[in-house]
């Protein structure tokens, strides 16, 4: 190729153009690649000599270019009328899928850019980690959240909403036994869009610039069985893994354990956060 080039600057502009078109054009009637490079070289070395010459196309071609180049054809492996059209479909094809493949690509590129790949594969955790878009705020709810449940009857205790706020939810998930003790779990619902999102949960959220979670826990979770009120201490959570929340659970205290048998417990739930996080405006830059 950088022969090529190479070659083609020895001709001046009105010859380079006669020298394209004709590549051109083999390219298209010519089958045999071979054939084609021959018979190029040839016309190449015709039309620097007449360059050379200081002759003009009208001299170098005195009955026109187009009755040369029919000459030139003749006694060459030609492609058929057919063979012309099926080839130039498969160009036209090729030109058609490769444009698509670009602005595809670009499109991707621009709705990345804009957020919206991020928040459909990721939800809320993207928008909670993208700190040069979206400002966070919180809001304790200092409103108790009382239940109760029948140790008898666990399995009716799956997913069921104990907090409701527009459209962000708290639900119970639901509670098992681990290593002799009993755990209750809760899994948080936001809602989101490419502008703002919204989640009650047990605590405050922050990341660092690796993203790397920063919490603060806010929400308490109390037992009472018997008169009896102890606190519950965190068995665990799950980070924004889900598009629209996460999990978070408690330990059971050990008053209440599959050894011993109890009927109805009650649980309060206090300081649960509100948390809210908003797209900025952008602000034009005055020149």
């Amino acid at each position: 190729m950088g022969k090529e080039r190479q070659k083609i600057r020895e001709l001046n502009e009105e010859n380079r153009k006669i020298y394209l078109q004709t590549k051109l054009f083999l390219r298209r009637d010519v089958k045999d690649r071979k054939e084609r490079k021959s018979v190029l070289d040839e016309f190449f070395g015709l039309l620097k000599e007449a360059q050379d010459k200081d002759l003009s196309p009208e001299e170098f071609f005195p009955e026109g270019y187009e009755v040369f180049y029919r000459d030139l054809l003749a006694g060459l492996t030609v492609r058929s009328a057919e063979e012309k059209r099926k080839r130039i479909l498969r160009t036209r094809a090729v030109s058609i899928c490769l444009s698509i493949a670009c602005l595809g690509f670009l499109f991707t590129q621009y709705l990345s850019a804009q957020g919206y790949i991020g928040i459909w594969t990721d939800g809320i955790h993207y928008i909670a980690t993208d700190f040069n878009h979206y400002d966070y705020e919180t809001d304790l709810m200092r409103e108790d959240v009382e239940f109760e449940v029948d140790f008898s009857r666990l399995e009716e205790y799956r997913n069921i909403v104990i907090v409701k706020s527009g459209n962000a939810v708290v639900e119970l998930k639901a509670l098992d036994e681990s290593v002799g003790r009993y755990r209750i779990f809760f899994r948080v619902r936001g809602t989101y869009s490419r502008n703002w999102a919204t989640l009650i949960s047990w605590r405050e959220y922050g990341f660092d610039k690796s993203h790397t979670a920063e919490w603060k826990q806010t929400a308490e979770l109390f037992c009472e069985y018997e008169g009896e009120i102890r606190p519950c201490s965190l068995a665990g959570f799950t980070n924004l893994n889900y598009k629209d929340g996460e999990t978070f659970g408690f330990h059971v205290p050990d008053f209440v354990t599959p050894d011993t048998p109890a009927g109805i417990v009650k649980f309060r739930l206090q300081n649960l956060t509100l948390n809210h996080w908003e797209r900025r405006s952008v602000i034009p830059v005055k020149v």
